[in-house]
């Protein structure tokens, strides 16, 4: 005799979600190591970057009196030093942590924009070079994720 029950209908949908669920949790388990060495080495790199920038930041601070395109600079630098940190806890998902990185590099162009005829140091320039190169490293190392 044929069960025409709501619930009889319902039975092969169950057993097909529970199926996906399964499998989902056995690729899920499975790939749980993958690219953990990947997200840390990403992960050293966005902090080195943030350290070099925080010494830009350093070095610049005591002139942003002197020049508004030193003030503006060491503005978007904070805006980088927000952004790499949002990167380094959103490194899980990478579409995230790549957005927060490309926008930190793309805070570097606006502040050496910026900074297009207004003297310097040498030491100054050097901080910002280094935090800009190291922040594109970065921004590489997180392209690389799985």
């Amino acid at each position: 005799m044929k069960n025409n029950s709501p619930a009889a209908a319902a039975f092969p949908l169950v057993i097909i979600i529970a199926t996906v669920v399964m499998a989902t949790l056995a690729a899920e388990a499975a790939g749980a190591g993958a690219g953990d060495k990947e997200r840390a080495d990403a992960l050293k790199a966005i902090n080195d970057a943030l350290s070099a920038t925080k010494s830009a930041l350093n070095a610049i601070a005591p002139l942003k009196g002197s020049a508004k395109a030193l003030a503006d600079c060491a503005d978007t630098l904070g805006d980088a030093v927000k952004r790499m940190s949002d990167s380094s806890r959103k490194l899980r998902v990478k579409s995230d942590a790549h957005t927060w990185m490309s926008a930190a590099v793309t805070d570097f162009t606006t502040c050496n924009d910026g900074l297009k005829g207004v003297k310097v140091s040498s030491a100054v320039s050097g901080f910002i070079a280094t935090a800009s190169s190291k922040t594109s490293y970065a921004l590489a190392m997180v392209a690389k994720l799985p």
